[in-house]
């Protein structure tokens, strides 16, 4: 998920690890899968209502939702999932921590922010191939947001990352 305006708060499902406020230009991965909480207010749980976030069968993605939520602040995401078989075993997902929080995409410069805006761009524009191209946009954003992550990491952390064999990911 990225924060395009606004902010909110992030949590695994479980209450596992603190919440992270989130900002604009921040990303937050779930990379494990884990269930999740994000809004307004920490540790504040509304009713899950699982309709919202069905494909709809009139039309083609994305799928844009709007006024969902609470009293809080108003908060603008694009958010995403990629599935991928992580089966018998991924090192590369295996490595990454449950929340992956990468703060101020756009000042560092980072090659996602720039996939997020056109991601938006071409969901705005509903044309022939969109879909498929925010499929393909929805992959390079993930490759490059680990890519982010593994530049911000301390050195000794870094250098297992680049010990995977380049096959880890297929």
């Amino acid at each position: 998920m990225w924060c395009w305006r606004g902010a909110l708060w992030a949590q695994l499902g479980d209450e596992s690890e603190p919440p992270v406020w989130v900002e604009a230009g921040d990303a937050i991965m779930f990379p494990q899968g884990d269930g999740h909480v994000m809004g307004s207010e920490q540790r504040k749980r509304g009713k899950p209502y699982l309709e919202l976030y069905r494909r709809p069968r009139d039309r083609g993605l994305p799928l844009v939702l709007k006024g969902i939520g609470g009293d809080g602040d108003t908060a603008r995401v694009i958010c995403g999932y990629i599935g991928c078989d992580a089966r018998p075993f991924n090192p590369i997902l295996g490595a990454l921590p449950r929340m992956l929080h990468l703060k101020s995409l756009p000042e560092t410069g980072s090659a996602a922010w720039s996939l997020l805006t056109l991601a938006l761009s071409e969901s705005a524009a509903n044309r022939a191939g969109s879909e498929a191209m925010l499929a393909k946009l929805s992959e390079l954003i993930f490759v490059q947001t680990i890519q982010d992550h593994v530049e911000r990491m301390d050195p000794q952390e870094r250098s297992w990352f680049a010990a995977l064999p380049s096959s880890a990911g297929h």
